[in-house]
């Protein structure tokens, strides 16, 4: 099996254990490509998350330690990389060696081609992410996802077209080889929200329910017409989105992309490719919630093959298309 999308305690706030425990969990599981995608530094004090803040007027020194962070996880990631390449083929996993995108505005942006480009010995991809509208994290808690639709005019319509306008900025930028968690904007989503079909402005009464609009990727034209460009855009380029099971465990009804946008996806970018990922943060997520993975890619969204990551023999990362039937035979599922 696969994943495209993993951290680690060590180099993350939020990762639970040690990057050396998930692999050897990854390993038990018998994975087959596993790739190591940790984020790359933000460069604005403003973007810190609370458990990244050690204190007042220490700004300047908890950037500093996200850079060390991430200069440290390179330096992991090769040695770990150049152990498993060098070990029996069909014994261990192979490993790639990427970075999430801090898609924040386009100075983040440009700083991620930058690393990119500077670190090409050891990065070989990028996980295209959005993780902020308007500089406001959307998939850290309810709080801050709710300063984020106050910041778009308390209007669900205007806070998802700002959403994947970032996201567009950040394909059209850097053209990530992965799209990672393409809807992540449904994470805090209140079913409870009471809009205005037309507008989509939140109501305090009336209205109707966001938990009863049947798709609501495409209830409006705008909104729409922007994912459509979106898809088109990865296709363009031969990027690939992933179908990440963290929606899964964090009680969403589908993965990332819900059924919706790969839906809309079949209609407009039909040779659109799709990889897996777990998004693992700590050794209990490593492989998490597959089994309904297995189940969303063969009973709900019906492909009949996925995509993975394979490195050739010039080192290049190519993406190499696997029938559901080959996955399925996988030793991956028999352990547990």
């Amino acid at each position: 099996m696969y994943s495209h999308h993993s951290h680690s305690g060590d180099y993350v706030a939020h990762g639970v254990d040690p990057l050396e425990d998930i692999i050897a969990e990854v390993k038990r599981r018998k994975f087959h490509t596993w790739c190591l995608t940790e984020h790359m530094p933000r460069l604005d004090a403003d973007l810190l998350y609370p458990e990244e803040i050690t204190g007042a007027m220490r700004a300047e020194e908890d950037l500093k330690t996200l850079d060390k962070k991430f200069e440290a996880y390179m330096v992991h990631a090769k040695k770990i990389k150049s152990r498993e390449d060098s070990s029996d083929a069909d014994a261990g996993v192979k490993i790639l060696i990427g970075f999430e995108i801090e898609g924040c505005d386009e100075t983040h942006l440009e700083y991620a081609n930058e690393l990119l480009s500077r670190n090409s010995e050891v990065l070989q991809y990028m996980v295209g992410s959005v993780h902020h509208v308007q500089n406001i994290p959307i998939d850290f808690d309810q709080q801050s996802w709710d300063r984020a639709l106050q910041a778009s005019g308390n209007n669900v319509r205007q806070l998802l077209f700002d959403y994947f306008s970032v996201q567009k900025k950040m394909l059209e930028v850097t053209q990530p080889l992965v799209v990672g968690h393409f809807d992540l904007i449904r994470l805090y989503m209140r079913g409870d929200l009471r809009v205005d079909l037309e507008s989509g402005q939140v109501l305090a009464e009336g209205g109707t329910f966001v938990r009863d609009i049947g798709s609501l990727m495409t209830q409006w034209d705008d909104v729409k017409e922007l994912i459509v460009e979106n898809l088109q855009y990865v296709v363009s380029y031969g990027g690939v989105v992933e179908i990440n099971t963290a929606g899964l465990r964090k009680g969403l009804v589908d993965p990332f992309p819900h059924r919706d946008v790969v839906e809309l996806a079949k209609v407009v970018a039909p040779t659109i490719k799709y990889v897996t990922s777990d998004d693992a943060h700590g050794i209990s997520q490593v492989g998490v919630c597959y089994d309904k993975l297995l189940n969303y890619i063969e009973n709900v969204i019906l492909l009949k093959q996925i995509a993975y990551l394979e490195e050739n023999g010039k080192g290049e990362v190519t993406v190499r298309d696997i029938s559901m039937e080959e996955v399925k035979k996988s030793e991956f599922w028999t352990i547990k």
